[in-house]
């Protein structure tokens, strides 16, 4: 069902990822989007996919996930599509300051 304000991302041509945004994580960027962090987990399912969000830093110094998404790999076109989405519904992206990533080369 999906609600008002709320967003979800599917690519129909071939599905590369699924990214979700609901209106409290849409607020939640207006209020801490300074600071736009992108996590992922890893070796968490037999299926071969990759969960990440997007997260941001709140008053209290917790990260909070502003964009929950599935994708089937980690590579450059793939995240291009998820910040490109990400960008579409968060006009206010512009006021990122810093953007953090754990990404280690090696992978």
């Amino acid at each position: 069902m999906q609600l008002k304000g709320n967003d979800v991302l599917v690519q129909m041509d071939i599905t590369c990822g699924i990214a979700m945004q609901t209106k409290a994580q849409k607020l939640i960027v207006e209020r801490w989007g300074e600071t736009l962090a992108m996590d992922f987990t890893h070796g968490t399912n037999s299926l071969g996919y990759h969960l990440g969000s997007l997260l941001v830093t709140t008053a209290t110094g917790r990260g909070f996930p502003v964009l929950d998404f599935n994708c089937r790999d980690q590579q450059a076109v793939t995240i291009s599509a998820i910040l490109t989405y990400f960008k579409e519904k968060n006009p206010g992206w512009r006021n990122i300051v810093s953007v953090v990533i754990d990404k280690d080369f090696v992978e």
